[in-house]
This record gives structure tokens, sequence and C-alpha cells, in this order.
């Protein structure tokens, strides 16, 4: 169960099999996929792209989050308040998924 009030934990999966060295623009494609931007947008974001700029609210966060789970399936527990908390760029969002295993099957 997934849900943003305090308390509950959300529990989301991170893995791909193919998973490129430069996983940046992966994952900006990713994020402008989940909020229905052009993919245009993706390449003008950086890991210094704030999740506020692109006008990610907590909910569009955790969603993102579930995208990427589909997507590479690795499990990350994280507390949504905290993820809404401490995610405040896309570098944070890589940040999180690297120290979870994300593009660590291309490292091998």
């Amino acid at each position: 169960m997934m849900r943003l009030d305090q308390g509950y934990l959300a529990v989301l999966n991170f893995h791909h099999t193919s998973m490129s060295d430069d996983l940046l623009p992966e994952l900006s494609k990713l994020i402008t996929r989940s909020l229905n931007i052009p993919e245009a947008k993706a390449e003008a974001i950086s890991l210094d792209t704030t999740l506020e700029s692109l006008d990610i609210s907590s909910l569009e966060l955790v969603e993102i989050l579930m995208t990427i789970e589909e997507e590479y399936d690795l499990q990350i527990d994280v507390d949504a308040v905290e993820a809404r908390d401490s995610l405040l760029s896309v570098g944070d969002l890589l940040a999180l998924g690297r120290k979870h295993g994300l593009g660590a099957q291309s490292e091998k």
C-alpha cells in the first residue's frame, strides 16, 4: 500500500537489464513521459533541474517513482513524505536510484 500521509511506507522497485552508463537521458524521458510533457523538454533536464521547476507535486513524484519501479525492478523502501522532502532535484532522484542499484547491471 502506498499513501502520502505520514507513517506509511512506500515500497518502490527499480531495475533494468540494459541500463546505460549515462542514466540521465533515460530518467529524463521517464519523467517527461510520466508528466505527459513533450519529449523535447527531456533534453533540457539536467542533474540540477529542480523537481519544483518541473511542477512535480508530491503525488506526481510518487507516480514517477512507480514508473521507474515498473521499468527497473529494483526494490527501494522509501517513506513518501521523506521522499517529497528530500528529493529536490533530478540529481537527487538519480542518486536515490543509484544508491539502491539503479544502473548496477551495466557496470558488471
